[in-house]
């Protein structure tokens, strides 16, 4: 059974609560963000959006070269936000500096709505269009983000989520999927190939998904991947799934796989300072956060 108390499953995850005067998106605000450096836009939609600045305190970590957000039009329809860089080697370590649940799903969402502007900007879409939204999503946080992106009027479509356990909840704009081992290691190698970009397991996921939903789906619109984790964290695993090697060494399996991929292993991961990115603070699981979108 889930938990049908809100205030019992607030308390349970540490009493998530977005503030109810949000202001929501709006074309000509969107049009004004193109500009923009990515720190400069984080702050111009926290002061748009939630009427306040933001101080030097919140989200001290916003730093262009520490969280560029990079979004890349890696296929046809397919667009990439990867949250991660050279420091930052996953999404648990992305939310800008946020402490508090709120704080991390709210600089989550912005940085969703700096990458709407990229594909506009970008001439990918345009500027109005919707989106769909495709993840993997080890914790809830993700949801709650996208959901919030959704409060505020950014034109996302559907979000595509592919999951760890099978999930029956029925939620409207949202499809669910739970890919296996052997679709999600045959989908990272082919989106290799065709793309020479190399996406972790769980983010695959989210793209098997994003396989499915346009199987019985097709609606055209383009799709924002959600690049969640380095692939250097799993190398074993892509190596041997991209190359056929079964490397038993952590580290020579990191030298060869940057070695076929021409990519580098982020210095986090090499001095072995990256903590695991399963053990992130404030958890949140899928249904508990569905139970909050809910009511």
């Amino acid at each position: 059974m889930g938990i049908k108390d809100n205030k019992t499953l607030n308390a349970k995850i540490g009493g998530y609560k977005l503030p109810a005067d949000f202001k929501c998106l709006n074309l000509k605000f969107l049009t004004e963000l193109y500009d923009l450096s990515f720190e400069e836009r984080i702050t111009s939609i926290y002061n748009f959006v939630l009427g306040k600045n933001l101080s030097n305190e919140a989200f001290s970590s916003i730093n262009e070269s520490d969280f560029p957000a990079s979004v890349l039009s890696v296929d046809d329809g397919i667009s990439v936000l990867e949250l991660f860089d050279g420091k930052s080697c996953n999404y648990s370590d992305y939310f800008l500096g946020a402490d508090t649940l709120e704080d991390k799903v709210i600089s989550l969402a912005f940085t969703i709505v700096s990458a709407y502007v990229d594909l506009a900007s970008g001439g990918v879409i345009e500027l109005g269009e919707k989106i769909n939204v495709a993840s993997g999503v080890p914790c809830g946080k993700i949801l709650l983000a996208l959901d919030f992106c959704k409060k505020i009027k950014l034109p996302i479509d559907t979000v595509i989520l592919g999951v760890d356990k099978p999930c029956d909840e029925v939620v409207k704009g949202v499809f669910f999927a739970s890919p296996i081992g052997s679709e999600i290691e045959e989908i990272t190698s082919a989106f290799f190939e065709d793309t020479e970009y190399l996406l972790d397991p769980v983010s695959a996921s989210g793209l098997v998904a994003y396989d499915l939903f346009y199987a019985d789906y097709e609606d055209g619109c383009e799709t924002l991947l959600l690049s969640l984790n380095s692939p250097f964290l799993f190398a074993r695993s892509l190596l041997k799934t991209v190359t056929q090697i079964n490397e038993l060494s952590v580290d020579k399996a990191i030298d060869k796989l940057s070695e076929f991929t021409a990519l580098e292993c982020p210095l986090q991961i090499i001095s072995g300072k990256l903590p695991p990115f399963y053990r992130s603070e404030c958890e949140i699981c899928v249904k508990d956060a569905l139970e909050i979108i809910k009511h």
